[in-house]
């Protein structure tokens, strides 16, 4: 499986020009469903901070396919999408741990190949395209931070200023 993934760093005060993106773009989000097969269409703005921790990123509803899973802790379906197979991002909003000035790592990834049947297998190129598309517009709109010698993590101006109080990034 490959996989593209950045470290995405912000506030919640900057998922306002995240959702400004999406809506240009024609680019849903999602609460990540965990009962039935509805999508549930969010823009992340709308979330108090502890309100949730993923959602998926999708173009084209079609592309998204949803699996039903027994839950490990009840007798109870979770209902989730396939991602090796979807053309879906994951976003990880990025935790404040103000008491110890700590950012806890967000993210958002993509499989951009997956196995089916022993075989290697591409995404659709109108995912690929407008994933690339994405990561390009998320490097020009945040502030490149290296974490190590050979890795950036992208922040958003206001998370750089907290950088500069103290925060540190994990």
């Amino acid at each position: 499986m490959n996989a593209k993934k950045i470290k995405l760093y912000c506030i919640k005060e900057d998922y306002v020009l995240l959702d400004k993106y999406f809506k240009e773009k024609q680019i849903s989000v999602s609460a990540m469903p965990l009962a039935g097969f509805d999508l549930r269409p969010i823009q992340i703005s709308d979330f108090g901070e502890n309100d949730w921790n993923r959602v998926i990123v999708y173009k084209d509803k079609h592309t998204v396919e949803i699996e039903e899973i027994e839950s490990a802790v009840s007798f109870e379906k979770i209902f989730t999408p396939n991602f090796m197979i979807s053309d879906i991002l994951t976003f990880d909003r990025a935790y404040i741990d103000v008491a110890n000035k700590k950012m806890i790592g967000g993210s958002i990834s993509g499989i951009t190949k997956y196995l089916a049947d022993g075989v290697l297998v591409s995404k659709s190129n109108e995912f690929l395209k407008w994933q690339n598309t994405f990561y390009l517009w998320i490097k020009r709109n945040f502030v490149a931070v290296k974490i190590d010698k050979t890795h950036n993590v992208y922040v958003s101006e206001r998370v750089r200023q907290m950088i500069d109080d103290g925060f540190i990034l994990e």
